[in-house]
């Protein structure tokens, strides 16, 4: 503002700046579910998630993630082709799974949400109990990889837009 208590341009462009910030938080998970729901779509599901189960979908993108991350140590996700539908060989056994989101939901959700992913097509599980191994579908890995992509365009722009101001 200038003394006069107006907004100068440089002001209004950095209030602009910061409304895209909250709308792109905002807005996050309405491309995940996009992605997701495609995903789900293309093998054979007919679920649709809507934006009033936000927190469901941020569940399954914890653990999708999860999943992918391990996944990630000996493949690239930028080499997996939009049409791709098969599964991954095992990424990790279900032990290690409930380890490394242990603290962030209990063995029961977990549990509860690996039904939920396989019956999707999502993830699959072979075997029975802690050493059956965790599979991911390369569908998932294209939801995924793609939302992050379209989040990290969305935020580079508008941290040149941001730098810009402020340079």
């Amino acid at each position: 503002m200038n003394a006069s208590g107006e907004r100068t341009g440089s002001a209004a462009v950095l209030r602009s700046l910061f409304i895209e910030a909250f709308r792109l938080g905002e807005t996050r998970f309405d491309v995940w579910l996009r992605h997701l729901n495609a995903a789900i779509n293309n093998v054979g599901g007919e679920r649709v998630f809507t934006s009033n189960e936000r927190q469901l979908t941020i569940t399954h993108w914890v653990m999708l993630t999860t999943v992918m991350s391990a996944w990630m140590e000996d493949n690239n996700p930028l080499l997996v082709t939009a049409e791709a539908l098969d599964l991954s060989d095992a990424v990790m056994s279900l032990k290690d799974l409930f380890v490394l989101l242990d603290g962030r939901y209990t063995s029961s959700t977990v549990q509860k949400n690996l039904i939920e992913l396989k019956r999707l097509r999502l993830l699959d599980q072979r075997g029975r109990g802690e050493k059956s191994t965790i599979h991911i579908n390369m569908q998932a890995i294209v939801a995924v990889r793609d939302t992050a992509l379209e989040w990290i365009r969305a935020h580079e722009e508008l941290g040149r837009n941001f730098k810009r101001l402020t340079s």
